[in-house]
């Protein structure tokens, strides 16, 4: 992307595309919870994003670098996501299975758009 010099900065990229694709749904999630007049279980789900992703980087950062705050960050947002997935099942009864075909449905469009801007 800008050369040789930052080829160390591509396995950080990489977790934070991971990150970046996840992070809609935890964000959507939360804003269903505080729609549906939950915000005090949105709020220590975010309590808990927080937690995990300090102990988590406390712990990763110590043994594997600097590259641990990425996973660590990365962890933290799978586990609150898949919690925030089971207040969506119980409440709302949002399938995951659904969930994960639209955004890549979603995805796919966004792609195709911007590689095809003239078919749009």
């Amino acid at each position: 992307m800008a050369g040789d010099r930052y080829m160390n900065a591509v396995p950080f990229l990489q977790i934070i595309v991971l990150v970046s694709l996840i992070k809609p749904f935890d964000r959507q999630a939360g804003v269903f919870l505080d729609a549906m007049n939950k915000p005090y279980i949105n709020m220590m789900l975010s309590l808990i994003t927080f937690i995990v992703a300090l102990s988590a980087s406390l712990i990763l950062i110590t043994t594997i670098g600097f590259i641990g705050a990425a996973y660590a960050i990365l962890f933290a947002l799978l586990v609150t996501a898949m919690i925030k997935q089971y207040f969506m099942r119980k409440y709302l009864l949002v399938s995951f299975s659904h969930t994960l075909y639209y955004m890549i449905r979603f995805y796919v469009k966004v792609i195709n758009k911007v590689l095809n801007p003239k078919k749009a």
